[in-house]
């Protein structure tokens, strides 16, 4: 039985996305348990995968906000999830196009409410009620992310696209890098 609302590991104190004071709002209406660097709590002797794995026996809900709001950037903390043996419900907070890239009804998306108050409302909903709280761990328990569970560097990823590159029965698309990442694929954060 979880008896813990939201946990969050977090090791970047302050960032672009002002994460952290969305996170104190939050937790004005819901109570938040900080692990890592930026709080009172530590998983110590353990990757950040068991860490997350430990948590999710406990916490019906886990914090998954990037650093950055950039269209397209989802990072390990939302896909550690996605992998075996975590039974936890991500909150999302990220990329402006999230939903193009995690399966539906297998999370909570910050964007979806007006404010940290709604949020927390709708999470002690979904946690109050059994059937719902499992119905979304059944329907994340479909997926599973593509990360090799020794590689916590992102290493596995890079060998990836290079064996994709190296692929010439793919059909070729350029890309220009430079002009994505200089453009305006971030966003300010406008929920505080």
């Amino acid at each position: 039985m979880k008896t813990y609302d939201v946990a969050w590991i977090v090791s970047n104190c302050k960032t672009k996305s002002r994460r952290e004071e969305y996170v104190e709002k939050l937790s004005r209406y819901i109570d938040i348990d900080i692990y890592g660097k930026c709080g009172w709590n530590s998983c110590r002797g353990s990757s950040i995968f068991q860490c997350k794995q430990r948590l999710s026996k406990r916490y019906k809900f886990m914090l998954a906000f990037e650093n950055s709001l950039c269209k397209d950037y989802l990072t390990e903390k939302i896909f550690h999830l996605y992998r075996e043996n975590i039974d936890i419900i991500p909150i999302v907070r990220g990329a402006p196009n999230t939903e193009e890239h995690l399966p539906n009804n297998t999370f909570v998306l910050v964007s979806d409410f007006k404010s940290p108050k709604d949020l927390a409302h709708r999470l002690k909903t979904i946690g109050g009620n059994e059937t719902l709280y499992t119905e979304m761990l059944k329907q994340q328990h479909k997926y599973t992310a593509s990360l090799d569970p020794n590689e916590e560097t992102g290493i596995w990823g890079l060998c990836r696209t290079c064996q994709l590159l190296n692929n010439n029965y793919q059909s070729n698309k350029t890309v220009d890098i430079e002009k994505w990442l200089s453009g305006r694929s971030c966003i300010s954060p406008s929920d505080l």
